[in-house]
């Protein structure tokens, strides 16, 4: 509403296929299980495609949590976006052991740990996509290539993306900030 009051409009997108409704919880586990990169993005060009049919046209400033700020890493550099804001942003995606991936590949699917102590399934789409558009798909080069401004907010006690990697992914940024959080996680 601040935002709106000052003429700043603003879209909030829930990825379709991702399996999270609109508050964030995670209901779908079919559109969880099968969700992939590639769909997050189309989601994000559709997004962008709608805001502009409602004339909300221009360069918009992406802002992203966790694996969404990932794929808004990656919106944000194609789309011409005017700035970017990670929140809790890892420098990299697919990050499998060998061993998992190995696995994923003989059973069909990988489990996967929710935060509320749920056990989701990935199935291989999510690894196929991932390996084949791995370039496309590469933060750190599309960090790189992000000229404009970026701000990237982590907290210290973050288990999911450790400080180091946070520090490290915001300094390929060229005009990149980053806010460490203390006593945040």
């Amino acid at each position: 509403a601040a935002l709106a009051a000052r003429g700043v409009s603003t879209v909030a997108v829930t990825l379709s296929g991702s399996g999270f409704d609109g508050d964030g919880r995670l209901v779908d586990e079919r559109a969880f299980a099968t969700n992939t990169y590639g769909q997050e993005l189309e989601d994000l060009a559709h997004a962008r495609a709608a805001a502009a049919e409602l004339g909300l046209a221009g360069a918009p400033v992406v802002v992203g949590h966790s694996r969404g700020a990932a794929m808004g890493l990656l919106h944000a550099d194609a789309a011409g976006a005017r700035a970017f804001v990670g929140l809790a942003a890892g420098g990299h995606v697919g990050r499998f052991r060998p061993e998992r991936v190995a696995a994923w590949r003989r059973d069909g699917r990988l489990s996967y740990a929710l935060p509320d102590g749920r056990t989701w399934w990935l199935e291989t789409a999510f690894l196929d996509d991932l390996e084949a558009h791995r370039e496309r798909y590469d933060l750190a080069a599309a960090a790189a290539r992000f000229e404009r401004p970026a701000l990237l907010v982590h907290g210290a006690l973050d288990r999911a993306v450790p400080p180091d990697e946070a520090r490290a992914h915001a300094a390929r940024f060229p005009r990149g900030v980053r806010r460490e959080l203390d006593g945040l996680g």
